[in-house]
């Protein structure tokens, strides 16, 4: 975990290759959980981070962060649809269901599909 911890300071002063190398070495430390999707995100690659958060999101499909995280890579990318079904998921799961069905009507009354 400190290599992970490492390597968002330095992300965090702009030393982006130094730190790509410390969440890399978190990786291979802890091949079972995801180092990766979120310097992916912050680095603009989204598709390489929904891949990842995709494939955690199999084996924990009831983790509400993980669709969450999952919803910014989708607005980033201008997938609307598919960024109102993983919010609308997260706040479910967060307990904030009333706010899902909201957001998803105000989703469709916009022309949202």
């Amino acid at each position: 975990m400190a290599h992970k911890h490492l390597g968002d300071c330095l992300d965090a002063v702009g030393r982006l290759e130094e730190g790509w190398k410390e969440f890399e070495i978190a990786q291979e430390l802890d091949p079972n959980r995801d180092h990766l999707s979120e310097p992916f995100y912050r680095r603009g690659d989204y598709d390489r981070s929904i891949e990842l958060v995709q494939k955690a999101l199999e084996s924990r499909p009831e983790d509400g962060n993980l669709h969450y995280d999952l919803s910014e890579d989708y607005a980033l990318k201008g997938m609307y649809k598919e960024w109102v079904r993983e919010l609308n998921q997260a706040l479910t799961l967060g307990g904030f269901s009333e706010s899902a069905g909201r957001i998803q009507r105000a989703f469709e009354v916009s022309g949202g599909d």
